[in-house]
């Protein structure tokens, strides 16, 4: 909880710091789902690993967000959404990333998740469907790479 409100207090700070103080709600909605993860999402199927990723991928985009937007300019317009492209990309990539990692842990934890009552991907699915799911899902990096260069 500390680092939370440690975490919103620089995201304010951030936001006014670039001049737009609109942006200081994306640090409230990122740690109101950090918390909400913590406490409830990470037991359900699936959810908790997409929450994750999602925050994951977020961290890279804030940094698109925090560089890119305040200097958009109309001559170079152009150059920053390729830029801005690009960190998207990033972001995907580190989201499919962190969700074969995550898969792949509940994976190892099987067996203690199962005590404790989580209802986790290989839980639900079984260990077998849930590793064809991690192989299939590890394509998706290589194809994504291939298509953006």
């Amino acid at each position: 909880m500390i680092f939370n409100i440690i975490g919103v207090g620089i995201g304010s700070y951030l936001s006014n710091a670039v001049g737009r103080s609109g942006f200081f709600s994306l640090f409230v909605i990122i740690s109101v789902l950090l918390y909400v993860y913590s406490t409830y999402l990470k037991h359900l199927f699936l959810i908790g690993n997409l929450v994750i990723s999602v925050l994951v991928a977020l961290s890279i985009v804030l940094v698109g967000v925090f560089e890119l937007i305040p200097n958009i300019t109309e001559q170079n317009q152009t150059i920053q959404l390729i830029y801005f492209k690009t960190i998207l990309n990033y972001a995907y990539m580190a989201f499919i990333l962190n969700l074969m990692r995550e898969i792949a842990k509940d994976m190892e934890n099987m067996e203690g998740d199962a005590k404790t009552g989580m209802h986790t991907f290989p839980i639900i699915i079984g260990i077998e469907k849930a590793r064809y799911m991690l192989f299939i899902l590890s394509y998706y990096p290589v194809y994504i790479g291939i298509l953006c260069y």
